[in-house]
């Protein structure tokens, strides 16, 4: 859990937004949902942080696994999917290889 009361327990209901109320004034978004933030959180966890599925269902109090998570929250971004494959193959040879039949200098 990322917000919990003062004995340690859950935030719910009225005692939620109570704590809630006074953070999403001072951000400038009064009527911010805290689901919002709930999903920004997940969204970043999976996404930018490249957390498992199964790590941020936990994180999310999921039980499925990251099925969930995978399917609904995770937002597919060609920019952080390049920057993955670009980390994974950093200063590896190129697997490229000419075809047996293939002339010198051709392909």
């Amino acid at each position: 859990m990322v917000f919990r009361g003062k004995k340690g327990g859950v935030l719910a209901g009225r005692t939620q937004h109570y704590y809630w109320h006074p953070v999403r004034c001072r951000y400038g978004r009064p009527s911010m949902d805290l689901y919002e933030l709930r999903h920004f959180c997940r969204s970043w966890l999976f996404n930018d942080l490249e957390l498992p599925a199964q790590d941020v269902a936990h994180q999310l109090g999921h039980t499925d696994g990251g099925a969930l998570v995978q399917r609904l929250y995770g937002h597919p971004s060609e920019r952080l999917a390049r920057e993955r494959i670009k980390r994974a193959t950093a200063g590896k040879p190129s697997a490229v290889a000419s075809p047996p039949d293939a002339k010198p200098g051709r392909l």
